[in-house]
């Protein structure tokens, strides 16, 4: 191919020198190669290649409308850590990070490349997580992440630790701009830092229209924010799980994705995963506080309170079993206490514990090589011992159980596989 072309007179074009990927030029051919279920031509190395002739936002768009599938974006707010978040979470749970690299058809130049990561979900399917921090052009670049984000299904906001006029004006903005024009109405806030600010803003963002808005508890770790967004995720769409909505495999962070499969997943099952894979959705967090003191006395037969009648009848049995002093049931990501059997540490406690203990079983994890999926976690203090697991059927929730030390554990586990059972019904 000569250098006779000359390139269009299009602002942010992004024409450059040579690139160091090989230039391919599609033909028909090559179009009928492309996956009807995602976007570009694989061309190896984590790489996916898509040739346009018009603006690399503008060729997204026609890209997103024709595969209509869910995805997840991270969004720095006053940060550029997006890519850096993803490319930690890819590290932490062993998912290849990948790239979508859009090119001018004909001359093969780089306008724009995009950085993403495929989780896992139910039936093995996958649901796609873009970093909106992209390479290209200033004006490309903008337009680009505007448009990933305005088109997400759900949006994990990283914040700086900005001053409160800006955050206010920020977040006024990205509001408007989103009601305007996006279809990303459920975002999740990830600072770094507790501010009240931040919630109060929240709370008027919601006031305004933008109804699912929450702010996750602060935290710098990869591996919990990610597991954060993801229990976000599960809440909202498991019940729609039966229409085909995605449902992450309990945020199997430790499980790793096929080695080349599409960008989104298509028709997960309903049913949480089992015990063994319930990883990681259980695998965030963060919090302070005491567990029962050694040698508490054993709890009388439990009282019980509960949410709702399901997990009243789940908790009610529970607590004839053998061994179990108390306990509660709580959701991973707000701390909420959904049903309590009265009698070791205040419920708020136990869920707070319960979520440090995961997150840091979390990280140690792949630390040591093992991946971060955690089926269930028992830990013996004094006279007592504390066992962690996930909830079936109820993404993002636990069951953190206070039991004596000398406990039949096999029998006490026959006892829990039986009400497991009676809940997924």
């Amino acid at each position: 191919m000569s250098g006779a072309g000359q390139p269009p007179s299009q602002p942010g074009a992004g024409w450059g020198g040579p690139t160091q990927l090989a230039t391919q030029i599609h033909g028909a051919d090559q179009e009928e190669e492309q996956s009807d279920r995602d976007i570009g031509k694989n061309v190896g190395n984590q790489t996916r290649e898509l040739f346009v002739v018009c603006e690399p936002a503008e060729a997204l768009r026609q890209q997103f409308e024709r595969h209509r599938q869910p995805y997840i974006v991270l969004h720095g707010v006053g940060t550029l850590g997006s890519r850096k978040l993803l490319a930690s979470i890819a590290q932490a749970a062993g998912w290849p990070q990948r790239r979508l690299v859009i090119r001018r058809q004909g001359f093969g130049n780089t306008l724009a490349e995009l950085f993403y990561v495929d989780c896992p979900a139910h039936d093995g399917k996958l649901l796609r997580l873009y970093a909106t921090e992209v390479e290209a052009e200033p004006m490309a670049r903008s337009s680009v992440s505007r448009l990933l984000l305005r088109g997400a299904s759900m949006a994990g906001l990283l914040l700086d630790n900005l001053p409160e006029g800006t955050l206010a004006s920020t977040l006024r903005g990205l509001h408007e701009d989103l009601l305007a024009a996006g279809t990303c109405r459920h975002l999740v806030f990830l600072p770094q830092a507790r501010s009240d600010h931040l919630i109060a803003q929240v709370e008027e963002l919601k006031r305004r229209g933008l109804t699912q808005s929450e702010v996750a508890p602060a935290t710098t770790q990869p591996a919990a924010l990610w597991a954060l967004v993801a229990t976000a995720w599960n809440r909202v769409h498991q019940p729609r799980a039966a229409q085909g909505s995605p449902v992450l495999r309990q945020i199997a962070i430790g499980a790793r994705a096929p080695a080349s499969r599409p960008a989104a997943p298509v028709r997960p099952a309903a049913e949480a995963a089992p015990v063994a894979h319930a990883p990681a959705i259980d695998t965030p967090a963060r919090s302070t506080t005491a567990v029962p003191a050694a040698g508490a006395a054993p709890a009388q037969a439990a009282g019980v309170s509960a949410t709702d009648d399901t997990l009243r009848r789940y908790v009610e049995q529970l607590k004839p079993l053998a061994g179990v002093r108390g306990g509660c049931v709580f959701e991973l990501h707000s701390l909420k206490v959904l049903a309590t059997l009265d009698g070791a540490a205040l419920p708020d406690k136990l869920a707070q514990q319960g979520r440090q203990l995961i997150m840091a079983a979390a990280q140690a994890g792949p630390v040591l090589g093992l991946g971060a999926a955690i089926g269930e976690l028992l830990l013996s203090l004094g006279s007592a011992q504390l066992l962690l697991r996930p909830v079936p059927r109820r993404a993002g929730v636990l069951l953190h159980l206070v039991i004596e030390r000398g406990t039949d554990l096999e029998a006490l586990r026959v006892g829990l596989k039986r009400a497991d059972l009676e809940l997924a019904g």
